[in-house]
């Protein structure tokens, strides 16, 4: 009798075991959604928890698998594909990206992009993401960043909007925010109201000064990245992000998430971030280029449609 007790509960704790795997199990794909030109190639990434995933039997096109990165190349005809991984502890858990591939073209000179902002803009690693943008669309890449700068006057000499008043024309403007306003106290200020001290205030003036030097030019923003060096600056991080992300939809300024869809975390920041744990390292760059030549693309296309 006892041995028959024992072997029930045995059964009913690997049941709840196996139940209790099932409800822990997460899987998402992004983009979900994306529009890139036909027979070119997107980067989709796969985040999963307790679970490994199912790559599709068949699929449009081509693709290959590097660690929690698809690199999918699309059919040259234009359409609708879809590309859906499964959850290897649970089937009916999917994940799908949906995908149209159009026939736009590219313009055919070589686009000037030029990237502003702090030391996460401009240090030489940085150049491991720009030659990756380079390689995958028309563009040349120059760096007019400078450490320690940001969208406020409070880090002047040389903040965003000084950078872009002494730099040449470019086809593409990348602001890529920094945590250096947080740094410097500046307030997050108000949108609409001009006031250079403010994180607000300097993303305005770097708009109008663009916007006098190239009015065609292709403006897009990248938020702050996470940092690790403190928890507490982190939380006050976000609140600064959130304030890049309403002045953007404010003023139709497409923009990147990285803060929250960067996939930088703390069980992975220490084999991306320097030991400072707020600047990246080439492998930190590596992990997110693609994310962002995504991006840049995807804005490239929206623009010429």
């Amino acid at each position: 009798m006892n041995s028959l007790f024992s072997i029930f509960l045995i059964f009913i704790t690997l049941l709840t075991g196996c139940t209790k795997t099932q409800k822990d199990v997460f899987i998402a794909i992004s983009p979900a959604e994306a529009k890139i030109k036909a027979g070119s190639t997107i980067t989709l990434v796969f985040i999963t928890r307790n679970t490994e995933i199912i790559l599709p039997d068949k699929v449009s096109g081509k693709y290959s698998r590097i660690n929690n990165t698809i690199q999918w190349t699309l059919p040259d005809t234009p359409g609708t594909y879809e590309f859906t991984i499964k959850a290897s502890m649970d089937l009916n858990k999917t994940a799908t990206a949906v995908i149209t591939a159009i026939n736009a073209d590219f313009p055919e000179k070589v686009m000037r992009v030029g990237v502003f902002g702090g030391s996460i803009a401009s240090l030489p690693e940085s150049e491991t993401a720009k030659t990756i943008w380079e390689r995958g669309l028309n563009i040349s890449v120059t760096s007019e960043g400078a450490s320690g700068k940001g969208f406020s006057s409070r880090t002047n000499p040389y903040s965003i909007p000084v950078q872009i008043a002494n730099s040449p024309m470019y086809d593409i403007y990348i602001l890529w925010a920094s945590t250096n306003d947080m740094g410097t106290n500046s307030p997050i200020g108000v949108i609409g109201i001009d006031d250079p001290e403010t994180q607000s205030g300097g993303m305005l003036n770097s708009i109008e000064l663009i916007r006098q030097i190239n009015i065609n030019a292709l403006i897009l923003l990248f938020t702050s990245l996470p940092r690790f060096d403190n928890e507490e600056l982190l939380n006050m991080l976000h609140e600064y992000v959130l304030g890049q992300i309403v002045f953007c939809e404010e003023y139709q300024i497409p923009y990147l998430d990285q803060y929250s869809k960067s996939l930088f975390n703390w069980e992975n920041y220490t084999e991306f971030y320097m030991p400072d744990n707020i600047h990246l390292t080439d492998a930190g760059y590596a992990y997110i280029a693609y994310r962002q030549l995504d991006f840049i693309r995807e804005q490239l296309l929206r623009s010429i449609e």
